[in-house]
């Protein structure tokens, strides 16, 4: 005769309490955050920010699609600087940044991803930083939303993009001035000396004078430069620069003209008839 156990079976998952749900500080600190966006506004020179078209232009964009996604603008930040610097070294940037990491805000709001940065690494970089400290990038275009998988990889074609068009507006540019360099334009800027005293220093120079022989003749004779202080070796190596660019735009001048005005000269070639 088999023996009959008399102890009960617990349920042992009501006896415990209910499991609780982590929450990391950066979840609670991004959690009220999300609806809550920083603007950041770039444009590359003065006149474009003294014009107010380029940061008028982003500005709308920018509160047009909050308005539209339901974001609250609690921040907004401008820079005028290049695309080429990095994002940290740009102080509304930089600013629009510390907001975010404080949890103040959860979104990085900016009109088009060329108004971010136009290097790809340091698209990256803010995309890398945004994954560890909780935020989003978006744009008003629509192209960037790091909100998503997806949205993080059209992030970084968007980031391709923008470098190369840096890359072809810099090929542009330089190109230009070299066209202008042939056509006798002189670049850079001129050193502001009197005509005078750059005569002078070009007879000394060509006199085999030393950089530094120059200087000593020239406050000998009670020459200043044109802040009213003494010559030294590097005034007058800069003095030699703008000559020699003088030099090499009055050549390319004679020689864009003489291409001007050369008449057409047929090829003569030994043993053809002329007509």
């Amino acid at each position: 005769m088999g023996l009959r156990s008399n102890v009960a079976v617990v349920d042992t998952d009501r006896l415990l309490p209910p499991k609780r749900t982590r929450v990391s500080a950066k979840q609670r600190r991004t959690a009220g955050a999300a609806s809550k966006a920083v603007a950041v506004i770039r444009v590359s020179t003065q006149a474009q920010e003294a014009s107010g078209l380029g940061l008028e232009a982003q500005i709308e964009a920018i509160q047009a699609f909050a308005v539209d996604k339901g974001l609250e603008l609690v921040g907004n930040y401008s820079d005028t600087a290049s695309g080429k610097i990095a994002p940290a070294d740009r102080p509304g940037m930089a600013q629009a940044l510390a907001d975010l990491a404080a949890g103040r805000a959860g979104v990085l709001l900016a009109a088009r991803a060329d108004r971010l940065t136009r290097v790809t690494a340091d698209l990256y970089g803010l995309m890398d930083l945004s994954a560890r400290e909780g935020w989003c990038i978006r744009t008003a275009d629509g192209v960037v939303d790091t909100c998503s998988e997806s949205g993080q990889l059209m992030a970084k074609v968007a980031g391709l993009f923008a470098e190369q068009e840096r890359r072809l507006i810099s090929a542009r540019t330089s190109a230009a001035l070299q066209a202008k360099k042939a056509q006798g334009h002189r670049l850079g800027r001129q050193v502001t000396t009197a005509s005078g005293t750059r005569t002078r220093i070009r007879e000394l120079r060509l006199a085999g004078t030393t950089m530094q022989g120059v200087a000593a003749i020239l406050n000998e004779e009670g020459t200043t430069t044109v802040t009213g202080r003494p010559w030294s070796w590097q005034n007058v190596q800069r003095v030699c620069n703008s000559l020699q660019l003088d030099d090499q735009t009055a050549l390319a001048a004679v020689r864009a003209d003489d291409v001007l005005h050369r008449p057409n000269r047929r090829l003569h070639v030994p043993g053809s008839s002329s007509t």
